[in-house]
């Protein structure tokens, strides 16, 4: 096994397994919710709650953390040449209190456009995914790795915009949406970004695309998928927590995001 970021990997899997079983103990009835951007950014007690531990955690690292919950607006810039801790305690939160399977607690080391490690607990749906050192990717202990695909024989999977980006955006959104659908064997919207790359990396689907997600959203399980040989467009929103991405078995995802520049949603540039 390659050394390299393996100490660094074994911190995110106790981070996101420890906070798994937070969220396991805890019962949605009764949980403090509130709203953040919109009416439809809701936070409850416990995404706060698991972010805090995460962060101490992490707090044995020397590396940075940006967690969700204690990031205020749009504005992120990073360092380009220092690794950074990705943290969302809740991806899905709407999901979670309405007992849906589809949420996560994800944590991610990035420097840059480097996905360097991640790790993404599903506590629902009992899975775990994780990178360890530069060896690869792993679900449940059970090493990952992508079989071929076109968009045609795809399944895919849409994130859409968590902020409103006016109506002619929406709707070039859903119209792309309608699209892909038609395209492949299908187009899906689960609620959680990273749900939806690591059934990337697990092959259950085989393309996943966001239009203006957050970084935290999806730097732990980008970092899965690429280990899993999964092909990353990738671009952040300068200056913002925001980035347009594409991930999936390499020519389905190079059509895809081919696709997504021709509707004028994201200008992607391949990470790898």
């Amino acid at each position: 096994m390659d050394l390299k970021w393996l100490k660094e990997s074994e911190l995110a899997l106790k981070a996101v397994s420890t906070s798994a079983d937070m969220i396991e103990e805890t019962h949605t009835e009764g949980l403090a919710v509130s709203t953040k951007s919109s009416y439809r950014d809701l936070v409850t007690e416990l995404d706060v709650a698991i972010e805090q531990h995460i962060k101490k955690v992490l707090s044995v690292s020397k590396y940075a953390i940006v967690g969700e919950e204690s990031t205020k607006g749009d504005a992120l810039i990073l360092p380009a040449n220092a690794p950074v801790w990705m943290v969302d305690p809740i991806d899905g939160t709407t999901n979670f209190i309405s007992s849906i399977p589809f949420y996560s607690t994800s944590v991610g080391l990035i420097e840059g456009t480097k996905f360097l490690v991640g790790a993404v607990a599903m506590p629902a749906l009992k899975e775990m995914y994780f990178t360890m050192g530069d060896e690869g990717a792993y679900k449940n202990g059970k090493r990952l790795k992508l079989s071929p695909a076109t968009i045609k024989n795809s399944l895919v999977v849409a994130s859409f915009s968590g902020t409103h980006l006016g109506d002619e955006q929406r709707r070039n959104e859903y119209k792309f949406f309608g699209t892909i659908n038609d395209a492949s064997r299908g187009c899906l919207r689960l609620g959680s970004a990273s749900v939806n790359i690591c059934y990337v990396a697990s092959g259950k689907l085989q393309a996943a695309y966001g239009i203006a997600n957050r970084i935290w959203d999806v730097a732990g399980a980008i970092s899965v998928a690429q280990r899993a040989g999964a092909k990353v467009y990738f671009e952040q929103l300068e200056g913002t927590s925001k980035v347009n991405f594409a991930v999936g078995c390499p020519d389905a995802t190079d059509e895809l995001a081919g696709m997504l520049k021709t509707a004028g949603l994201a200008d992607l540039k391949p990470l790898n």
